[in-house]
């Protein structure tokens, strides 16, 4: 996955196709849940663990303060994007926003 992008998954559990991508240097992986200040230079937001409201809300407050697109995954009211799958939506962005015209 090319990109002129950085990707970063923050997480205290990563999946093999994560890592995977990250070991190919393709995403950065912070194993640790998130903070207030992650979003710090982000352009776009997926929350893809819902288990935790209090997280929900504090990421989806971060990136309104900060005019960021997010997305809390199945939580309509923090999602700003219809549901989307992690990776299908990351290669897709990268492939339809001018970063791949293969």
């Amino acid at each position: 996955m090319e990109t002129q992008s950085n990707i970063v998954v923050i997480s205290k559990a990563i999946v093999p196709e994560l890592q995977s991508l990250a070991d190919d240097n393709q995403i950065t992986i912070v194993k640790r849940v998130y903070k207030n200040g992650d979003l710090k230079d982000a352009f776009m937001v997926i929350v893809m663990d819902t288990s935790d409201s209090s997280i929900n809300h504090a990421v989806h407050q971060e990136a309104y303060e900060r005019n960021i697109v997010c997305n809390v995954e199945d939580v309509t009211d923090y999602g700003y994007l219809i549901r989307i799958e992690f990776l299908d939506a990351v290669r897709d962005h990268f492939r339809y926003s001018g970063f791949d015209h293969h």
